[in-house]
């Protein structure tokens, strides 16, 4: 017998197994997505300024260079640590993010539109008054594809009552429009194809899912693939 998501919640248990990826990533896939300290996957923004510092080493090759070459790299590690796992928090909310639009109407379900960030902030203001998540992806991001058949079930699941955006940011669009038809998604989907909204929102690495209650204001954001027993809690939370 199949869980459901609130019984995830009370059992502790998953919702269902997420299949393997079913046809090849096309574009630059990302491989080995970075895994912080405690944290989940997730694939670097490719043309972020915030990704992690690569540490570097020394070109002195006297064992007093490497020594002394040695608290620098200790220290960029660390500040790296620092920010992802802060990047990866998903508890309380987040006023990163401000909603302050004159409300426009929802693209058709199908449509993919292409948006830049002006007009998704509208969409989102047109969406106050019910819960409502958005997940930003793209078809080259491994963990992606991990995550999204949850969220295909999860937004079948709270239909009526949460509404799922997704977001294909900085992605071939007819690879983006294979991910949707792969994965069967019947929410929303629009192309970021410039980064505006993806810059807009702050994000620091692929896959990042935002949740927003129903005046419009952040309450949790989670870097990397979620879970289904965090995706259930929160979408609950939501609905207190």
């Amino acid at each position: 017998m199949e869980f459901t998501f609130q019984e995830a919640i009370r059992t502790g248990g998953t919702v269902a197994k997420v299949p393997r990826m079913a046809h090849p990533v096309r574009k630059r896939p990302c491989q080995s997505p970075r895994i912080p300290l405690g944290g989940r996957p997730i694939c670097p923004d490719p043309t972020s300024e915030s990704g992690l510092p690569t540490p570097v080493k020394s070109r002195d090759s006297s064992t007093s260079a490497r020594r002394g070459s040695l608290p620098r790299t200790l220290v960029a590690v660390l500040s790296a640590i620092v920010v992802l796992l802060a990047a990866c928090s998903a508890s309380g909310p987040n006023g990163s993010i401000v909603i302050d639009a004159e409300p426009a109407p929802t693209p058709e379900t199908g449509s993919f539109p292409t948006m830049g960030a002006d007009e998704f902030e509208a969409v989102l203001a047109g969406l106050e008054g019910q819960p409502f998540i958005v997940n930003i992806w793209a078809s080259w991001c491994g963990p992606c594809r991990t995550e999204t058949p949850l969220l295909a079930r999860a937004s079948e699941e709270y239909a009526g009552r949460v509404t799922f955006i997704g977001v294909a940011s900085k992605d071939n669009r007819q690879d983006s429009l294979d991910f949707i038809d792969e994965y069967g998604l019947t929410y929303l989907n629009v192309s970021d194809r410039q980064g505006e909204i993806r810059r807009w929102m702050g994000l620091r690495g692929f896959p990042t899912t935002f949740f927003f209650d129903a005046e419009g204001n952040l309450q949790a954001s989670i870097v990397g693939g979620v879970s289904e027993q965090r995706l259930a809690a929160l979408l609950e939370d939501l609905l207190r």
